[in-house]
């Protein structure tokens, strides 16, 4: 098992209704609270995350040369962007959601 170096964890909302609308004082619905997900995938140092374009999925970058891809609402890893050859310190999605960069 690789040694983690690093836990990221991440508050993923069940719904965006929370920050699209005005601010009420009532007790949000139990579907619409956040939830902490622990993401063990990477090694090294997460240095960016990027909501997609639909809230569905995040993309981080990491020291630990690679970019992964998550469901936002499971918190499980979708795909792994391996073959780096240094840091991968930034990654984000296209403006239709259907591709990523990263550097």
């Amino acid at each position: 098992m690789n040694r983690l170096s690093t836990l990221v964890v991440l508050a993923v909302l069940a719904g965006v209704g929370m920050f699209a609308g005005g601010t009420t004082a009532a007790e949000p619905k139990a579907d619409m609270r956040p939830r902490l997900v622990a993401q063990l995938g990477h090694s090294g140092l997460v240095v960016s995350a990027a909501f997609s374009p639909d809230g569905k999925q995040v993309l981080t970058s990491s020291y630990d040369k690679t970019a992964r891809l998550w469901d936002a609402t499971t918190g499980k890893e979708i795909r792994t962007f391996a073959g780096h050859t240094g840091e991968v310190i930034f990654a984000s999605f296209s403006p239709d959601g259907r591709q990523v960069v990263t550097v």
